[in-house]
């Protein structure tokens, strides 16, 4: 009975957040995560509403939150290291993602985060050693495969480079080659 409650008062809680009832959302969420079996969910569904509204810092907040019941979860560090590169905190970001890296280093999607994660900072030879890493064990995704060429490109090893970007272009679709290039 207290997981029907649960589910109706986190319904109520997201449409009223979704409405903009900010403080009646609050006082739902409050009973939802009293009665809640999973108050974690409850949290990174708040963080997904939030994230839709355009509320970054709150749905930040809300990852945390959930980082703090169930810090073992590697997906939901992933989840706050988007967060906190969509609001061009990379450094904190590469943070998160190493943190679901040392959770679960096996998993190539974390490795995928981490190595675009290091891109995105900036930090090109940390960057580059974990995306072949993600690639050489079979992570398939265009946006690795970008960072793998800004790697070689950014440490100037050109013919490296120049194959990669030869293997690159054709996964992509409607790509312009000297976008590509410029960079």
């Amino acid at each position: 009975r207290s997981s029907q409650y649960s589910s109706a008062f986190h319904y109520r809680f997201l449409a009223l957040l979704e409405l903009g009832r900010d403080e009646e959302a609050a006082i739902w969420q409050a009973k939802a995560l009293k009665v809640s079996k999973s108050p974690v969910m409850i949290h990174l569904n708040a963080a997904l509403a939030l994230k839709k509204k355009g509320r970054l810092e709150e749905a930040e907040a809300s990852v945390r939150n959930a980082i703090g019941l169930a810090p073992e979860r590697a997906s939901t560090h992933i989840r706050l290291g988007n967060l906190l590169e969509e609001q061009g905190k990379f450094a904190e970001a590469v943070e998160s993602y190493q943190a679901a890296v040392k959770l679960d280093p096996t998993d190539l999607h974390n490795l995928a985060h981490l190595a675009i994660g290091l891109g995105n900072a900036g930090r090109w030879g940390d960057a580059l050693p974990i995306a072949r890493k993600a690639m050489e064990q079979g992570w398939e995704n265009n946006g690795l495969r970008l960072t793998f060429v800004e790697c070689l490109v950014a440490l100037e090893l050109w013919p490296s480079a120049e194959d990669a970007v030869r293997e690159l272009v054709p996964t992509m679709v409607d790509v312009d080659l000297r976008e590509v290039l410029a960079f």
